[in-house]
């Protein structure tokens, strides 16, 4: 009976049985005598069942026995069978995402790191998302393995997609450190409370830890102090490395100094810190004082004593040699007991000691006193801490705080009121925690003037009190006081108010603020907007700060004092007075694609700005202007600036580090406004000319974002602002949150806000539709008086393929001269031209060709060098260029990229190369040529070597562009419709995307230094992919449209780009959309509205529109307004009360080029108002109706002069109940030739009759 047979009997009794059961069946048969050899059926069924039970440990388990070999398999390797039960549908795919989690957990336990990194990486390719646990896990395997770079690549990478957590940062800090690389953990630091969360004493100490390490125990110093203003409790090991590390330097002042305020702050310390003291002793020549510490450690041996066994076994110890134990003992037993929650143990210690005669100091109630706090019994606190007052004994600071956290803790406002109170009478200052937490209390209670009070207290005593505590005075005091309200919302789980270390979505205005500061004080605190006033997950922190004069400075004078971003400007010899802003990291360039202006050239070089100069008391925090919450007409945006950084953030964010390694600005900017006919000089080879699509447009360019960091909304924010100052005329971000902004809908974010109140003054905003796609509600741009575009390829291509012997071709890509046509060349696996000194089991990447010195040049010279093409590419850990320099240090013909069978197949990018070469995109082609490769060799029998390579092949070149009909499609990166309103996500009544613009590998200019693509560095031009590069192309366009029509208000330029979009491609056909990131050709539909908006960009025709819709400010405050919940959000944005504005007008109301209705219930009229700008004209209309939709439009004819405006009313009702998206145009023909193409959407559909679709 065959394998295949015996598994088919064996699904067949698993089937009837519970997974459990099935699992012991299927176990048993592997461990048989004659155990059953299982194929992939038997093995998916049964994860199958183990997944949709939920039983993921087990199934992980035997993932992890498959990988290992315990379980026998009858024909594939193990990792042939993990890719195809994740690349077929052998499991549901309500398992899927359980499958991954298990195949790259039983990896990681396996201790195999590039194996579950290569399924991470397919599962979220596939949509799939890790759980923290199973991404954390990687993370830990990755930098046990010594493989630090691999997981900061996997860090970076994933995060916008994977939910991060404290422990996911906790991680990669304690990497950082371990490495030495501090600047990295720090970054890390601001990246977390980026995300909304709160460092706490774990990662604190492991940053001290790695400062003393890298010896300047002083930063450690400042960040143990931090700590303590932040409330944080530092543990035994946090003062027992940092006073370590104050050895290690030779400040022995300082060591010991905290030796003694560890002891005094009630911390015992462990056997660590006593070693580092007693070194330190011996080291100085005061031996009597180490004998006496080491008296202390070991004569009774209580340093020991790590868990409760170690405990009692002490103590039975010390009764056996009738050793009296001394004070100390007992503390640190009774301390031992407490933090084990054996506080009935701790307490008879305590009796025992006093019966022994031992007198209790202070050290001793304080550990008893916390414990006892800690387990909730403040009961027997409170008399601990009342027989205080009966002996010659001073609670101390600790003991202070620490019952007035448990009192807290219990919910006795009055209890810990009083005992702060007594502690200030006693010239004791409480810390922040106690301070805060009694706040709190007051204000749960109801008592928010003794909160207030108390409030005024803490800042007197030198102490900054945390958001949350003015966010529960506030919370409590808004219905005493006249201040704006802003809804609080959590940022994560759990639900509910935000926690004391979360964000909070609040503002107090600056005159309740001012009651708590002197007016003859230099000190201003200020509330932050958190949350949905500064972006999503963006942390803001409460500061104190010194006020220096401020001066005026030209934008040309550098960092040192101008803070604030700077504008770099370009400009051709020709100009007209239109200014296109981009905010992103600006790299001036010295390349014929744009030219840099001196500062005479442009108005822009003139202006001058203000900043308020903020010295910071510590380096580790940063500042951001608070949002203006009464705006005047004079100044319409909303005011986020990001302001001074001191030493080590300046390191870290310093606007002009790296300030010519970043591409971003050079390459959308030269794609809106770049030069004419400029010869694009790639590694030697001319691709053609390039062109801006404005090249007389002036550019400014705004610093918003940091090299490998991204930024914070405020930046963002500011450089809208800025650019409104500075009179630019369109703004383009190639940018988008990376996450959907809680509260009541997507739209109440800074930056669509701060968009807005730039649209008010007449900008036209153009914003990446973002590379999230290709599933639905994939988009990240949100509002209508946004422009969004997406993605889409255009006709160029350049095609590469390789000629073999045995006359098969196949296709790759690689902008690359080709080899000889008139010659073939041997074909040499990197892995099988080692030189003597090199083994694959020493560098498991050799083949990846990154390092010359691994190979013997004997045998490549002349030949096709074949390396492998692998994740670490994709990671930017390998890179074709350090690949193409190896083939050329080996002085091979040419290398051949094949793809490594773990990388599944999706697009790659065409890469430089200045020798021939090819890259093989799909792993099936990859197989035919190792198939062919393989079997062209010649193996000695006996010594198993290779002593022929039979393999020949020609590469045929890259260089040359090839032009089809299939153009333009969506990209399966661009994100998808429809727009999500809200964070669950509900569909908005808006379109998103507005329409499509060429992004697919675009030509534009480059910075020769820039390192965001290893692959063009020293070029001055690069091929690049994505909506960023789509969204300049549009901005370019409403230049142009601008310059012809200087009174468009931003929507009139939005319509004339919707209007007269095309919606088929070069061959006439619609356009296609692709659909998934694997394979992507296969994988492909036609496009719908969601997919492309309006259609693809016509810049012929937006030039000459004939009629456009009309919108303005107004109508998109009431559209706010018209949102259940929104009065209050609108107020605080925007100042200006909903009762201004007609409350009634939604989505499908405001006059854009589109119709797009959620939610159709029965039917509903809407309006469209048109605009003639050309010349008189009549017009039919014609429609297709949306399925399940019946649509009318009237009037069906109208005649309309210049300048005048036509009504549509259109009639839309539900003939069927569907809740799927359906899709039809209305299409507006003049007899001039205007054709105006209106696209309908509508999602759900319930009709008044009961049929249902």
């Amino acid at each position: 009976m065959s394998e295949s047979h015996k598994a088919f009997i064996l699904i067949q009794k698993m089937v009837k049985m519970p997974p459990a059961k099935a699992l012991l069946l299927f176990n048993s048969s592997t461990n048989q005598r004659q155990g059953l050899h299982h194929t992939s059926q038997s093995i998916s069924f049964i994860l199958n069942r183990l997944l949709s039970f939920g039983m993921l440990p087990q199934a992980q388990s035997l993932i992890q026995s498959i990988i290992s070999g315990r379980i026998p398999l009858s024909m594939s390797s193990p990792s042939t069978l993990m890719l195809q039960l994740t690349q077929t549908n052998f499991t549901s795919s309500s398992t899927d995402t359980p499958l991954y989690e298990a195949i790259v957990n039983a990896y990681v336990l396996s201790h195999s790191p590039h194996q579950a990194l290569t399924f991470l990486h397919h599962m979220i390719l596939k949509g799939h998302f890790p759980t923290s646990n199973t991404f954390n896990n990687l993370l830990c395997l990755l930098i046990r393995s010594n493989c630090f770079d691999e997981a900061w690549q996997v860090f970076n990478q994933f995060k916008s997609k994977v939910f991060i957590d404290i422990y996911s940062f906790g991680i990669m800090i304690k990497g950082c450190c371990q490495v030495g690389d501090l600047m990295k953990a720090f970054r890390l630091l601001a990246m977390l409370e980026e995300f909304g969360l709160s460092p706490n004493v774990v990662i604190y100490t492991t940053l001290i830890d790695g400062c003393c390490k890298k010896g300047d125990a002083i930063l450690g110093k400042k960040l143990f102090c931090k700590m303590d203003r932040l409330g944080l409790v530092a543990n035994q090991h946090t003062y027992s490395v940092l006073m370590n590390g104050f050895f290690k330097q030779g400040l022995q002042k300082e060591g010991f100094q905290m030796y003694e305020n560890m002891k005094r702050s009630g911390i015992v310390p462990n056997a660590y810190a006593y070693n580092c003291v007693i070194s330190e002793f011996c080291t100085g020549g005061m031996v009597d004082k180490a004998f006496k510490v080491f008296g202390e450690m070991h004569e009774k041996g209580y340093t020991k004593v790590e868990n409760l066994a170690g405990a009692l076994d002490l103590v039975k110890e010390m009764e056996e040699r009738c050793i009296a134990p001394s004070k100390v003992t007992y503390t640190i037993l009774i301390d031992t007991f407490a933090r084990l929650n054996y506080m009935e143990k701790a307490c008879e210690l305590h009796s025992l000691m006093e019966k022994s005669g031992l007198v209790s100091d202070v050290y001793t109630y304080s550990v008893l006193i916390h414990g006892l706090c800690m387990n909730g019994n403040m009961k027997e606190a409170s008399k601990l801490f009342k027989s205080l007052g009966e002996l010659p004994l001073e609670p101390n600071n600790v003991i202070y705080n620490t019952m007035i956290h448990g009192y807290c803790k219990e919910g006795s406002s009055y209890r810990a009121l009083r005992l702060l109170n007594e502690m200030v009478h006693n010239g004791m200052v409480p810390n922040v925690a106690s301070f805060c937490s009694t706040i709190g209390l007051l204000c749960k209670d109801g008592k928010w003037k003794e909160a207030e009070l108390l409030l005024e207290q803490m800042i007197n005593s030198g102490l900054k009190p945390t958001i949350s505590v003015y966010n529960l005075l506030y919370k409590a005091a808004q219905d005493q006081v006249d201040i704006i309200s802003l809804s609080v919302t959590p940022n994560r789980r759990p639900p509910g108010v935000a926690t004391f270390f979360n964000p909070i979505d609040m503002a107090l205005l600056f005159e309740i603020m001012s009651r708590y500061t002197g007016t003859g004080e230099r000190k201003l605190y200020k509330l932050l907007l958190a949350r949905h006033a500064l972006n999503d997950d963006t942390l803001v922190l409460m500061i104190s700060i010194q006020f220096d004069l401020c001066w005026d400075s030209p934008l040309s004078n550098g960092p040192q004092k101008q803070p604030k971003a700077s504008v770099q400007l370009v400009w051709s010899s020709y100009m007209d007075p239109f200014v296109i802003g981009f905010q992103l990291n600006p790299v001036p360039m010295q390349n014929p694609g744009i030219i840099i202006a001196s500062k005479n050239d442009s108005k822009l070089a003139k202006e001058k700005t203000k900043c308020v100069c903020a010295l910071l008391e510590w380096i580790l925090i940063f500042l951001f202007y608070h949002i203006a919450l009464r705006m005047k007409p004079a100044h319409p945006i909303v005011s986020v600036c990001l302001d001074y950084w001191n030493s080590l953030v300046l390191e870290l964010f310093e606007p002009h580090q790296d300030w010519m390694t970043s591409f971003g600005p050079r390459h959308t900017a030269s794609v809106a406004a770049g030069n004419h006919g400029i010869p694009v000089i790639v590694a030697g080879h001319h691709f053609g000319n390039a062109s801006g699509m404005a090249p007389r447009s002036h550019i400014a360019v705004y610093k918003a974002l940091y090299k490998s960091f991204g930024g914070f909304a405020a930046d963002v924010v500011a450089a809208i602002d800025q650019a409104a100052q500075d009179g630019v005329d369109i703004i383009s971000l190639s940018i988008t949150p990376n996450r959907r902004p809680p509260g009541v809908a997507t739209f109440f974010n800074p930056i669509d806000m701060a968009l807005l109140s730039a649209v008010k003054v007449g900008i036209f905003v153009v914003q990446a539709a973002g590379n999230t796609g290709p599933s639905p509600t994939s988009m990240f741009s949100f509002s209508p008086w946004i422009f969004t575009v997406g993605a889409a390829s255009h006709d160029r291509v350049y095609s590469n393929s390789i000629f073999l012997g045995n006359n098969v071709t196949i296709p790759g890509v690689g902008l690359a001269p080709g080899t000889d046509e008139k010659k073939l060349y041997k074909l040499i696996l990197a892995r099988h031209a080692l030189n003597n000194d090199t083994s694959v089991a020493d560098d498991m990447y050799v083949g990846e060709c990154q390092d010359a010195s691994k190979f013997n040049k004997t045998l490549i010279k002349r030949n096709l060098l074949m390396c492998s093409y692998s994740i670490r590419f994709v990671l930017g850990l390998s890179t074709i260029k350090r690949a193409s320099e190896t083939a050329k240090n080996l002085s091979a013909a040419g290398v051949v990229f094949y793809m490594d069978p773990f990388v599944i197949g999706f697009q790659l990018n065409p890469v430089p190369m200045q020798k021939p070469g090819i890259i093989i995109a799909s792993t099936n082609d990859s197989k035919i040529l190792m198939q062919y490769y393989n079997s062209s060799l010649e193996i000695d029998a006996v010594s198993k070597k290779i002593v022929q390579f039979g393999a020949v092949a020609g590469i045929c070149g890259g260089l040359k562009a090839n032009y089809g009909n299939s153009a333009p499609k969506v990209m399966y990166y661009s994100a998808r419709g429809p727009d999500p309103e809200d964070t669950l996500p509900h569909e908005a009544d808006i379109l998103k995307p507005n329409l499509l613009a060429p992004g697919n590998f675009i030509w534009a200019a480059w910075s020769s230094v820039g390192t965001d693509s290893v692959e063009f560095l020293g070029e001055n031009f690069a091929l690049m992919s994505g909506t960023s590069m789509a969204a300049p192309h549009v901005a370019g366009l409403a230049a142009l449209i601008k310059q012809k029509f200087p009174n468009f208000s931003p929507a009139a330029i939005g319509s004339a780009l919707s209007t007269t979009a095309s919606l088929f491609d070069k061959s006439g056909e619609p356009i296609m959309a692709q659909r998934s990131y694997a394979s992507p050709e296969l994988n492909q539909s036609p496009a719908t509205p969601f997919d492309m908006g309006s259609g693809f960009v016509n810049a012929s025709g937006a030039l000459n529109p004939g009629l456009v819709f009309d919108s303005g400010y107004d109508d998109y405050m009431s559209f706010l307004c018209g949102i259940n919940g929104s009065a209050p959000v609108v107020l605080n944005y925007t100042g200006q009360n909903c009762g201004l504005y007609n409350s009634t007008v939604y989505g499908p109301d405001l006059n854009l080029p589109s119709i797009t209705i959620s939610k159709l219930n029965q039917s509903r009229i809407v309006q469209r108002t048109v605009q003639n700008i050309a010349q008189n004209e009549s017009y039919s209309v014609g429609w297709t109706a949306p399925d399940g939709v019946s649509v009318k439009v009237s009037p069906t004819h109208f005649s309309i002069n210049n300048g005048e405006r036509q009504v549509l009313s259109v009639l839309l009702n539900a003939t069927l109940n569907s809740s799927v998206a359906s899709f039809g145009r209305i299409g507006l023909f003049g007899n001039q030739g205007h054709v105006i193409n209106i696209p309908i959407s509508v999602m759900v559909k319930i009709s008044s009759n009961t049929s249902t679709s």
